[in-house]
C-alpha cells in the first residue's frame, strides 16, 4: 500500500466515524427528550392520586406554577399552571390539572 491509499482510507474512515457520533449524539438527545416527557406525564398522574385522595378544592391552591398543599401552604409539585374541579353528577368532581407546559390531565373523583 502506498502513502496515498493508507491516507484515502483513513479520510473515509474518519468521515464514516464523524457521521456514527452525529447521529448517535442525534439519537442521545431524542431519548433524553423522550424520558423527560415520560417523568413529567408520571409526575402529573401522581399529582392527580394525590389530588384524588383529598379532593377538597381550599386545600390545593396554585401560586405561580407551585402547586401547594394543606392549611401551611406547602409546596407540593412545580410546574403546574392550574389545578380545576369541576362538580359532576353522582357527588363525582373531575379534576383537570393543566402543566406549565399546556399539556391537560384529567381524573375523576369522589367528594368526600
Amino acid at each position: 500500500m502506498t502513502l496515498v491509499e493508507l491516507l484515502a482510507g483513513l479520510l473515509v474512515a474518519s468521515l464514516v466515524a464523524s457521521a456514527v457520533t452525529v447521529s448517535l449524539s442525534i439519537d442521545r438527545h431524542a431519548h433524553v427528550r423522550y424520558m423527560h416527557g415520560r417523568r413529567a406525564d408520571d409526575a402529573a398522574w401522581l399529582i392527580l392520586a394525590a389530588v384524588a385522595n383529598d379532593p377538597v378544592e381550599a386545600n390545593w391552591p396554585v401560586a405561580g406554577h407551585t402547586l401547594r398543599h394543606g392549611k401551611s401552604r406547602q409546596p407540593f409539585a412545580d410546574g403546574v399552571r392550574s389545578l380545576r374541579f369541576l362538580p359532576e353528577e353522582g357527588g363525582l368532581v373531575e379534576l383537570r390539572l393543566t402543566l406549565a407546559d399546556g399539556r391537560t390531565f384529567s381524573r375523576v373523583a369522589r367528594m368526600p
